[in-house]
């Protein structure tokens, strides 16, 4: 769900995608350090607002939210 809010809405701040998930920032954060840590999203400061992160999907990021839609579609096809 993060990667998909994320690809949906690039450049949403941090505290923008806690509201979007409904997850605490002390929930969400330890989420954004794995995906960052993994290469799948990349912050940068906020240009309005030194305080702040914008997050981005890296191109192994795009790749792998991809990949799943793909399979959540599949899926769902398969249900129908």
């Amino acid at each position: 769900a993060v990667l998909t809010l994320i690809a949906e809405n690039p450049g949403m701040t941090q505290t923008a995608l806690g509201k979007a998930a409904g997850r605490d920032k002390s929930t969400l954060t330890t989420t954004l350090d794995d995906l960052v840590k993994r290469g799948l999203v990349s912050r940068e400061r906020a240009p309005n607002d030194r305080r702040s992160y914008t997050l981005f999907l890296t191109d192994k990021g795009c790749a792998l939210h991809q990949k799943l839609m793909a399979a959540a579609r599949a899926h769902d096809a398969d249900l129908d």
